[in-house]
């Protein structure tokens, strides 16, 4: 009886690694020849221990030829192991035959019955001829080197040929195994298999062989009686065989469930449960279809295909519905596979409690046979039920999964599954391709919810969903982020595609939405993002972000990003909350920039600016804080800063004798704040300070926002008796007809105009007319941006009132200001101190 005294590995197909096989084994035939020729050489080769009839060789032929039809073979996933009564033969030849016959005789017994009932190749054709030459030369070899040929005793005869038989079916199984790992690896693992394997089964089978010899020793006459005794112990061993086998079988199904349990996502589940599938079955290509799927990557149905070439991989099906695999193959993939037909192809419903999930098809079947028999339909069966249990637990994982990631209203993806494309479009953003994040937001929604409610609303994000996927391609990634906001992903050639793009987005929602009988615009603005090597997935969204608000605010529609609208970097978050800081410890201060009479050349009065020394930054410029500050509200609390000490020091120069005037800035929020009014109030009947010496600077565009909050809080503070300042003049968009009719004294010229007044006469015009039309309303004139002498001198010449730059002074300290006006030639009015100065 041999272990794996025959190579029954996978069919070879074509590629590097098959071809390296077929060498491999080749090349150990050949070595297993070379061995056998040498171990032939020296021995006696006409010589045997007994001289038998002529036709005891025609009888150890057939014993051969029995031996291999009744063999006994075991699979265990790719491997195959051989048990075989080749030994009982072998005995026989030993004593009755000399080398060469014998080799003879076992490669036309065995090789014959062999190459009608397995139909193997070539090179295994080859490997085993070798490999019997070599048992059959190596038993020869060790017998007539133990005994004392050509007259042994049957004692020492028995006990030689056993250890020969063992030794050789020892050797040979290692051969086997070396051979195999010619095709699969691992070489060091299947020696010490074979090692467990063959070191109790070969010199039981070398035993065995020794006994059923032994009658004929006597005479042979009574070799029939070892028949009996042969055939029991060969039952025996072929039962306990095939319950092991069951028992491995089992234990593989055990450890299929287990493998396969390891993953809940579906993704990874079902590739590996292919390839355990296709180990245990021993098929070479096969498949796993999957209806109904529900899963994060979009996809409605999934196949899994592996064949010789390649392994198991994924094809996810988007759209498609669940009769579509058995209409027609989905992939060029599936189409390869071996059609076959009956046992040669096995198709296996993935069914549970709930329905049919999917099918298991295997293929392709390597081994002793190439079709599939009723042992491995059974076992196809318990697979398929262990991978329904798990197909089913992933999917409700995968359902689960895919909610988490998918807007509710639209079945878009949300933030959290668009946040991972844009994830991995990071990782391979081509250097010849513009990949790009666009986010778009829903002009005036809000107006459709609070007019026609939120069920409209709805409407309307489900209708302007439609429309954004009808103007993107394919691979194109659409998600809703929430509210009216949403985010799509697209590859184009070029940055004027992504924009063409964006531009159609924005025309497609401005064809007008049908509510209830009426026709309703809801525009969108968008925002683009190109992405970058090193972008992270935060950089993109938010840069997009800005985009859209960029568009938004400036009316276009769709807007590129740029370093230019960047006003939301880390370092200006981290400014406003050292910000926050700085006005909680009053460590904001003013400096004071005077304004000239251009007339009399005197100072009467100055503007008051707010200054920051940061403890780390230094100084920190008006324009890196002043638009945090206006853009997180903080500006209240800023101007109320600079009107406190504004007011302070205005009372103390008043008390000192000085008459100067103050100016002070107010912001948008500041002018919808209906308390500005009482705090100016309170801070005047503070100090005892007449209002009108405080003068508050309005730009153009806020006031022209003509709201009632707005015009009640300047109404307030014209009642008052402070003075109004309309800073800017000439930058908004202000209608004549309305200025006329504004509780303001005072137009403060833009530097822009002042700028390049000797030099472009549009300026001068336009410098003129204003100083024109704000005499003719009664209204002082202010220029702002004086730089020069030269300036100075044609203002006054045109008419203006009053000078302001650096041309008369920078902003200066507090503390600096008055000795400046006294070291210079500007005079300042003084008036009278009197005795008992307000404290």
């Amino acid at each position: 009886m041999t272990v794996g005294s025959e190579i029954a590995t996978p069919e070879v197909h074509e590629g590097p690694r098959s071809s390296r096989a077929v060498y491999g084994v080749l090349l150990i035939s050949a070595a297993l020849l070379a061995a056998s020729g040498w171990l032939l050489s020296t021995t006696a080769l006409n010589v045997s221990a007994r001289q038998g009839p002529w036709w005891i060789g025609i009888a150890i032929l057939v014993g051969f030829g029995l031996a291999e039809r009744f063999a006994f073979h075991m699979e265990y996933r790719r491997e195959t192991m051989s048990f075989t009564l080749s030994e009982v033969p072998a005995a026989f030849a030993l004593v009755f035959l000399g080398p060469v016959a014998a080799i003879v005789v076992r490669l036309i017994g065995s090789l014959t019955v062999f190459f009608f009932t397995m139909r193997p190749a070539r090179h295994k054709l080859a490997l085993n001829g070798a490999l019997f030459s070599f048992e059959t030369a190596l038993t020869f070899a060790i017998l007539h080197w133990v005994c004392d040929m050509p007259n042994p005793s049957d004692g020492q005869l028995l006990v030689t040929i056993a250890v020969a038989l063992a030794v050789a079916s020892f050797v040979g199984s290692l051969v086997v195994s070396v051979a195999i790992a010619c095709f699969e690896g691992r070489v060091v693992e299947r020696l010490i298999a074979e090692l467990k394997t063959n070191i109790v089964l070969g010199p039981v089978s070398a035993a065995v062989a020794a006994m059923a010899l032994a009658p004929a020793l006597v005479g042979l006459a009574y070799a029939p009686l070892a028949v009996l005794p042969v055939a029991a112990v060969w039952f025996v061993l072929r039962q306990n065989g095939r319950l092991a086998e069951r028992h491995r079988n089992l234990s593989a199904v055990h450890d299929f469930t287990r493998r396969i349990g390891e993953s809940i996502q579906l993704v990874e589940l079902v590739p590996r449960a292919l390839d355990e599938s296709m180990q245990l079955l021993r098929a070479d290509a096969g498949s796993i279809d999957l209806h109904d799927v529900v899963c994060a990557e979009g996809w409605t149905s999934l196949r899994c295909v592996a064949n010789p070439a390649e392994p198991a991989h994924l094809v996810g099906i988007t759209d498609t519905p669940p009769d579509a695999f058995a209409t027609e193959p989905a992939t060029s993939e599936v189409a390869q596979l071996p059609a076959g037909s009956g046992t040669k192809r096995m198709v296996v419903p993935i069914v549970d409690g709930q329905g049919e999930m999917g099918t298991l098809m295997l293929t392709g079947r390597a081994g002793i046979t190439d079709e599939f028999g009723d042992d491995d339909v059974t076992r196809a069966g318990h697979i398929a039920d262990q991978l329904a249990t798990s197909v089913r637990n992933s999917l409700m994982h995968a359902r689960a999964e895919s909610d988490a990631l998918r807007d509710s209203l639209t079945g878009h993806l949300n933030r959290a599954g668009f946040d991972r494309h844009v994830a991995d479009a990071t990782d391979r953003a081509a250097v010849n391709q513009c990949t790009a994040v666009l986010m778009l937001d829903l002009d005036r929604f809000k107006e459709v919810n609070d007019t026609l409610g939120h069920q409209a609303g709805d409407q309307v994000l489900i209708e302007f969903s439609t429309r954004l996927a009808a103007e993107l391609e394919f691979m194109d990634v659409l998600a809703r982020f929430g509210g009216d906001e949403y985010a799509v992903l697209v590859n184009r050639n070029s940055d004027r595609e992504v924009m063409q793009l964006a531009q159609r987005l924005v025309e497609a929602s401005r064809v007008p939405f049908v509510l209830g009988g009426f026709n309703v615009v809801v525009a969108a603005s968008v925002g683009v993002a190109p992405i970058k090597l090193g972008d992270t997935t935060n950089d993109v969204v938010r840069r997009a972000d800005i985009a859209m608000y960029a568009a938004k605010a400036q009316h276009t529609g769709c807007e590129m990003y740029s370093v230019d609208i960047d006003r939301r970097t880390p370092e200006r978050l981290s400014l406003l909350g050292d910000l926050r800081v700085a006005l909680d410890h009053d460590e904001l201060e003013v400096h004071y920039q005077p304004k000239l009479d251009l007339a009399t050349s005197t100072v009467i009065g100055v503007e008051a600016l707010a200054r920051w020394r940061h403890p780390v930054r230094g100084w920190v410029q008006p324009d890196d804080f002043i638009p945090v500050a206006e853009e997180t509200g903080l500006i209240k609390a800023v101007t109320d800063r600079v009107l406190a000490l504004a007011i302070r020091d205005a009372r103390s120069w008043l008390d000192a004798g000085f008459d100067l005037t103050v100016s002070v800035n107010l912001s948008t929020l500041d002018l919808v704040d209906e308390l500005l009014a009482d705090r100016i109030e309170h801070r005047l009947s503070e100090h005892n300070l007449d209002p009108s010496r405080l003068t508050l600077e309005i730009t153009e565009s806020s006031l022209m926002l003509d709201t009632p909050r707005t015009m009640l809080t300047v109404e307030r503070l014209a009642q008052l008796g402070v003075m109004l300042s309309l800073d800017d003049f000439g930058t908004g968009y202000s209608s004549l007809s309305y200025l006329r009719r504004l509780p303001v004294a005072e137009l403060k010229i833009d530097r822009s105009f002042i700028s390049n007044l000797l030099l472009d006469p549009q300026d001068e015009a336009i410098v003129t007319s204003t100083i024109l039309l704000g005499h003719n309303l009664g209204l002082k004139i202010v220029a702002e941006g004086v730089e020069s002498a030269e300036v100075s001198t044609h203002l006054l010449k045109i008419g203006c009132d009053v000078a302001q730059g650096f041309g008369v002074s920078r902003p200066l300290p507090e503390s600096k200001l008055l000795t400046w006006i006294g070291t210079t030639e500007h005079l300042i009015r003084r008036i009278a101190v009197p005795d008992h100065a307000p404290a």
